[in-house]
């Protein structure tokens, strides 16, 4: 995220960053010891865990595990007893091939295979959108959330009292926006234009999808 902001000439200050699921989450807090589906880039921020003898399984976005070998390592774990925990259950996400099955269908299948639910700790749980508030030091009347996922990133945001904009580019498709209600606060057609409806310059994207 950091390094396509930098791409786009927009700085943003990394301590004021949100991850899903940090490190002392696992090891100090819950005491876990991970069987990690996530992508390879994503596993040095698990460095230094220990996940021998694993007591948990946590799903991120990492299409080359999701296979029949790691799928079935993770539901014989939880079938165990180990903890089922997904950092989001996004239903698909954008290639450049096209979309793409994302982390919450395998979640899915994990849940309706062992009869466990799965914990979320990342979007569009409530606890997410409260924690990153809490971070910011921000009230949710003065928050604004963009992005082109309308249920993970509008429809988690506004049931926290956070405006959302609705992107019309990533994953959006079509009519999406009537999917949710309440609708989007407001539909932009780019990230650009969302930053102009917050600045006051784009107000014509404001109640679009009523």
């Amino acid at each position: 995220m950091l390094h396509n902001a930098s791409l786009s000439r927009i700085k943003i200050d990394e301590t004021r960053c949100f991850r899903h699921l940090r490190q002392p989450d696992l090891r100090e807090t819950r005491k876990l010891r991970p069987y990690l589906m996530v992508a390879e880039a994503s596993m040095e921020e698990f460095a230094g865990l220990d996940t021998s003898d694993p007591n948990a399984v946590v799903i991120g976005l990492a299409p080359d595990k999701f296979d029949f070998g790691p799928m079935n390592e993770a539901f014989r774990l939880v079938s165990k007893g180990a903890s089922l925990i997904a950092i989001h259950k996004g239903r698909y996400y954008r290639t450049h091939s096209g979309l793409s099955l994302g982390p919450g269908p395998f979640v899915a299948a994990l849940e309706y295979a062992t009869d466990v639910k799965a914990k979320v700790v990342g979007k569009p749980e409530k606890g997410f959108f409260q924690s990153v508030l809490k971070l910011l030091d921000t009230r949710p009347e003065d928050a604004v959330m963009i992005g082109d996922d309308v249920r993970d990133d509008i429809d988690g945001a506004q049931k926290v009292g956070i405006r959302g904009i609705l992107v019309e580019t990533g994953k959006y498709l079509a009519e999406d926006e009537h999917k949710i209600s309440p609708k989007p606060w407001a539909v932009a057609p780019s990230f650009v234009e969302a930053v102009n409806v917050i600045l006051g310059e784009a107000e014509q994207y404001i109640g679009r999808a009523t």
